[in-house]
């Protein structure tokens, strides 16, 4: 996906959030429910998180303020019941950061990228000639 639509994507997305409540019915599933969410400690990780939260507030729920955890130390939360959701799951890059019992106690819901995300480094093609970087190595 390019980044134009990944943009037109968010834009759209956001509009609806803030729109929601001039066509929303009166109908709140959440209301006396708290929620305990968690985010990622990178920063773009706070974007996601801050859009679920504002969706879920407007059902009714009370969210209250995240946690800022790294992944692993988040599974184990989650599956211990101490936390109930983050938006910052990149699977199946983080499957090996999954507690063992994490299928028994949680679930996966959606996602943002449908093949997974990517770990890497991106290099201008200027960088790559220059100095021949072919691998990690060359880092």
């Amino acid at each position: 996906m390019s980044l134009a639509k990944k943009l037109c994507f968010v834009l759209i997305a956001v509009s609806m959030i803030t729109a929601a409540p001039a066509f929303a019915s009166s109908d709140k599933p959440g209301e006396g429910i708290t929620v305990k969410p968690a985010r990622a400690t990178w920063n773009t990780g706070y974007f996601q998180e801050a859009i679920v939260s504002r969706a879920l507030t407007e059902l009714g729920y009370k969210v209250n303020k995240p946690k800022d955890l790294k992944n692993p130390i988040f599974y184990k939360a989650l599956t211990l019941g101490d936390l109930d959701y983050w938006c910052n799951g990149w699977f199946p890059m983080h499957n090996s950061q999954l507690p063992k019992d994490f299928d028994n106690k949680a679930q996966k819901i959606g996602y943002v990228a449908k093949a997974g995300g990517l770990q890497g480094y991106l290099v201008s093609k200027n960088a790559v000639e220059k100095y021949n970087i072919r691998s990690l190595d060359a880092f």
